[in-house]
């Protein structure tokens, strides 16, 4: 038997010998080993990966991988934002509380954040706190929108995908690869490893460019739907602020109309009887003082009435800015993860006979 020689050869961290003959025909398995030319290839494109692991940029990002699943994806985490964000509107309106506490009872301030001398509501069950509550619900969401969004842009920076200009990708050495993509992403949380570990088996199975492209198109409208899913809660809440400080301007100005009831009461009275006409009307109440008393609690009332929508339309306002910029970012992030996709795997491929069946260790992950 011909003598060969051997070449350290494999994807990342996975590393093993094959053996290359000068004479592919004199290999023992040569209908299942690469040539030299193949090997070398293999052997330099390895090289590379290794040197993209081990640079500082791929040491960051890989820290940063490690750390983003535990506050971007999953129902735990979004409890866990959710829990965080309504204590730290309780924080906020404690501060608030703190700051606005020796004010009097007619200053504007504190009527309109808190409205903490309230003759409505007993403080601190106001309309303007638990708006104050739901607003910071509302920014933990965002909060989380944005983490995961920057996560999902920092993925492209992993090289995955050949970037040169002369690469072409075929199907038996794309076993390597695609056991790289899931080795970066096991538990499938991001939008480009679970692109390609769609893709590489699609051409895998059928060597057809055009089946690829339908599913990556395809692919890529689900990922946009599903985008568009994660901020539902989000929309709810910016729809609910503006309604509770509409809640709280009728409810202000139901019970203002009542007191001007009493108002005009105390008034008519006054001066339709005389109070020598009136049995024991010297122990009864002041009506000029009732009147007072009345006209104070009407205009309190009043306040919460116009005090809760003008902070609901401030909270809304910001919530609604915010949202758009973090979709957008999010949004990008996800073109860009399609045009990566498009220019260094759809692109480069060359159509040939599919394989009758996947590598051992290989399966398929939508």
């Amino acid at each position: 038997m011909a003598e060969g020689r051997l070449v350290t050869a494999g994807y990342g961290d996975r590393m093993r010998s094959v053996s290359v003959f000068p004479d592919a025909r004199q290999a023992p398995c040569a209908g299942r080993r690469p040539p030299a030319a193949a090997g070398a290839r293999l052997a330099r494109r390895s090289a590379g990966n290794y040197r993209r692991r081990w640079s500082p940029e791929a040491q960051r990002d890989g820290l940063a991988h490690l750390v983003q699943p535990l506050t971007v994806n999953g129902m735990d985490d979004r409890t866990m934002t959710f829990a965080g964000s309504v204590l730290a509107g309780v924080s906020w309106i404690v501060v608030l509380s703190a700051l606005l506490w020796n004010t009097g009872e007619d200053a504007v301030l504190p009527a309109l954040l808190l409205d903490f001398h309230s003759r409505t509501f007993p403080y601190p069950f106001t309309i303007q706190n638990l708006m104050w509550i739901v607003f910071f619900v509302g920014g933990g969401e965002l909060l989380l929108r944005h983490v995961a969004g920057t996560a999902e842009g920092r993925q492209l920076n992993r090289a995955l995908l050949p970037e040169d200009d002369g690469t072409a990708l075929r199907g038996p050495e794309l076993g390597g690869l695609y056991r790289e993509v899931r080795r970066s992403d096991p538990d499938g949380r991001y939008w480009l490893q679970r692109l390609l570990t769609t893709l590489i088996p699609r051409f895998r199975s059928s060597g057809s460019t055009d089946q690829v492209n339908a599913v990556f198109s395809s692919s890529l409208d689900l990922y946009q739907h599903e985008s568009e899913l994660h901020y539902n809660l989000l929309r709810y809440l910016v729809w609910l602020i503006p309604t509770l400080g509409f809640i709280g301007t009728v409810t202000g100005i139901a019970l203002a109309l009542g007191e001007a009831g009493v108002f005009l009461s105390s008034a008519g009275a006054e001066a339709g009887v005389s109070p020598a006409a009136i049995p024991n009307a010297g122990s009864g109440p002041d009506p000029a003082q009732v009147r007072a008393e009345s006209m104070q609690t009407m205009i309190s009332q009043l306040g919460v009435a116009f005090y809760t929508t003008l902070l609901a339309l401030l909270q809304s306002a910001i919530l609604m800015a915010t949202m758009h910029v973090v979709q957008g970012r999010e949004e990008r992030a996800l073109n860009q993860v399609g045009q990566y996709c498009l220019r260094n795997f759809v692109n480069r491929l060359a159509e040939g006979r599919p394989e009758s069946r996947p590598p051992e260790g290989e399966e398929h992950v939508g």
